[in-house]
């Protein structure tokens, strides 16, 4: 599900039609594409990195700690006007590191003299980023006094701190000035002198913390009317992988400044992050839906717009790994590459060692990398398992994952909307907990209740031969199974076929293959229900959902053909493909029926030493897998179940 903070949450509970403000920022560039014409609340943080703040340390004491000086060195960027400026902003930056959580901080700003905003004491740290109108006497635009030659910032520490407990807070802030066609900057201070005296009690230390952010200007440059195009995230649960559209957007080049920014800035390649706002939320709230990489700029509209098309991270596995042979040479039919590991430790590897950058480094950046969800499955579902290929030629890094790893496994890689790399598999990591409960009052009309291809045979072909140069590249095992209470119903077959190389029979080979078997019969076997082709669009509220999420349905007007009557209550699909429709605020989700998953355990293999059931604390009867006689336990409880 796509994170997004408490108040982008209510907000979102109570939407359903209006103007929703987009954003649209690029890594390293210093405008931010919007369809808005303000933004109270600062551009959001994934647009612009922390602003020079000052720190403020306290240690070793129970005493109040206060400093204070001043900020120089705000400068309009060349080519904007002072009299173009409309509106001027403090933007106030503090954060809280360490320490007592009771840990408060007031401040004093004055901007050339005036005093423009003071705040608490009790102004809890914590918070990101808090605005400041910075304009009272009216007078702007003012030549006479802009740029700023000072801005006075006066900050103190209250904090309760004992022993030797380091308390940090850091405290900046920036100006957020509006100009000509209602598009924005923010000034970000080049020195900071501290005030005489001011250097507290204890040990505190005061000094320039944080990253230096370029100025970034907010220009509300998407075109009025289709400024963003629909975006589709299509899922081949069977087949290992999932494909996006590119995210396309046309942007209005004001005054020529786009086109004056190319000499300077190189677009393709670049990373972008679409960002989404909710009418009245301020820009800290904004939730990220997309993030991923330019691909090509091209003129339009008799060349007074720029048509922007953007590739998912995906695209950065269409290259050749595992190169480099065992004896080190060239990997081929004579020079073998081995691997043995987990499976998820081998995606893992493919993401961060295997993966050649543009400017010669290894490994894609860690933050486009769902690590923790790809290690859960790791120690979680598929702990102890192993897969050993011999690789006689390099294969294709996305291939590879999509056809010899997550497929053998029951799984699918995508991107989620924060541009990183995850997993998402028919089995969960625990037991289902639905995030949503989808009802009429999501869907812009009625559902229409579809059917899923048949699948009731698998063939599993692994424990592939191909130790040395003279192997015959043949899977010596080949497991089928085949799913009888569907072949009895439908007295037809359809087949699925798994390849898996990787996969051997010492290494728990027949379970998985057994189990991925009986997992795609569960999804498959019985034409289940599907909203797919025709899948309705739904209203915004359902925005945060992603593939693989699980929700539940309620409806009066979908037919349960199981039970022979209309309407479901509380039945649980698994989100596969997303349809975004920016524009009219609309999202199309095509899921698949989930109900197998009430069925499925999530007991774990008991540890060496574990007591009988009847023995074992109340905690391990709810954990572990133990031996029952005809699936019942010795005191009469029903046995705990794999699957």
């Amino acid at each position: 599900m796509i994170p997004a903070t408490a108040n982008f949450q209510t907000a979102l509970a109570s939407f359903l039609r209006g103007k929703i403000p987009y954003l649209i920022g690029i890594e390293g560039y210093s405008r931010v594409f919007g369809n808005i014409s303000y933004l109270s609340g600062g551009v959001p943080g994934p647009l612009v990195k922390p602003l020079i703040a000052l720190e403020l340390e306290t240690c070793n004491f129970n005493f109040p700690f206060s400093i204070s000086g001043e900020l120089s060195g705000y400068s309009l960027p060349a080519g904007i006007s002072p009299s173009s400026v409309t509106k001027v902003e403090a933007v106030v930056f503090e954060n809280h590191v360490g320490g007592d959580s009771a840990t408060s901080m007031g401040y004093i700003l004055v901007i050339n003299g005036s005093n423009f905003a003071t705040g608490g004491p009790g102004f809890t740290l914590g918070t990101v980023l808090a605005d400041v109108v910075a304009s009272p006497s009216g007078t702007y635009p003012d030549p006479t006094s802009f740029p700023f030659s000072t801005v006075n910032f006066s900050a103190s520490l209250s904090a309760n701190i004992i022993g030797t407990y380091d308390d940090q807070a850091f405290a900046g802030c920036a100006l957020l000035v509006t100009y000509g066609n209602n598009q924005q900057v923010i000034l970000l201070p080049a020195n900071f002198t501290q005030t005489a005296g001011s250097s507290g009690y204890g040990t505190g230390t005061v000094g320039v913390s944080g990253e230096s952010a370029t100025a970034v200007y907010f220009s509300p440059w998407l075109i009025t009317k289709g400024a963003i195009d629909d975006l589709d995230q299509t899922v081949q649960d069977l087949e290992g992988g999932a494909d996006t559209t590119n995210l396309c957007f046309t942007v209005q080049d004001f005054q020529h400044l786009i086109t004056a920014d190319f000499p300077g800035f190189v677009f393709e390649g670049s990373q972008i992050t679409l960002m989404g706002g909710l009418p009245g939320l301020n820009g800290i709230d904004f939730c990220t839906l997309w993030t991923g990489f330019i691909d090509s700029v091209a003129s339009t509209n008799s060349n007074l717009e720029y048509y922007f098309s953007c590739l998912d991270t995906l695209t950065k596995l269409n290259q050749v790994i595992y190169q480099q042979a065992d004896n080190g040479g060239i990997t081929s039919g004579q020079n073998l590459r081995t691997l043995k590991m987990n499976p998820m430790d081998l995606l893992l590897d493919i993401l961060q060692n295997q993966l050649t950058n543009p400017n010669g480094t290894v490994g894609l950046d860690p933050s486009l990398i769902d690590v923790a969800t790809i290690e859960a499955y790791r120690d979680g579902p598929l702990a102890g398992l192993e897969f050993l290929f011999h690789l006689s030629q390099p294969p294709g890094a996305l291939d590879f994952i999509k056809s010899q790893i997550m497929k053998p496994l029951g799984g699918w890689i995508f991107c989620n909307a924060l541009g990183q790399i995850s997993v998402a598999f028919f089995y969960p990591i625990a037991a289902a907990s639905p995030l949503m409960t989808l009802g009429p009052g999501n869907w812009t009309s009625i559902p229409e209740a579809e059917q899923t291809d048949m699948v009731n045979t698998v063939e599993f072909q692994f424990d592939r031969d191909d130790a040395d140069a003279n192997a015959s590249g043949n899977y010596d095992s080949d497991l089928v199974e085949e799913y009888q209470p569907s072949i009895a119903k439908y007295g037809i077959f359809g087949e699925h076929v798994i390849q898996a190389d990787g996969l051997r029979s010492s290494f728990l080979g027949y379970f998985i293959a057994t189990f991925v078997a009986w997992m795609t019969f569960f999804r498959y076997g019985f034409k289940n229900l599907k909203f797919d082709q025709y899948a309705a669009e739904s209203f915004w509220s359902t925005m945060r959902l992603e593939s693989g999420d699980v929700v539940y349905v309620t409806h009066p007007n979908i037919p349960d053909r199981t039970a022979g009557v209309m309407g479901i209550t509380n039945k649980p699909f698994q989100v596969l493909d997303k349809k975004w429709n920016f524009n009219e605020g609309r999202v199309t989700l095509k899921m698949i029926d989930a109900s197998y998953l009430a069925k499925f355990g999530f007991y774990e293999i008991a540890p060496n030493g574990e007591a009988d059931y009847t023995a074992a604390s109340s905690a391990d009867q709810g954990k572990y897998l133990f031996m029952t006689s005809n699936g019942v336990y010795s005191n009469g409880n029903p046995g705990n179940v794999l699957g």
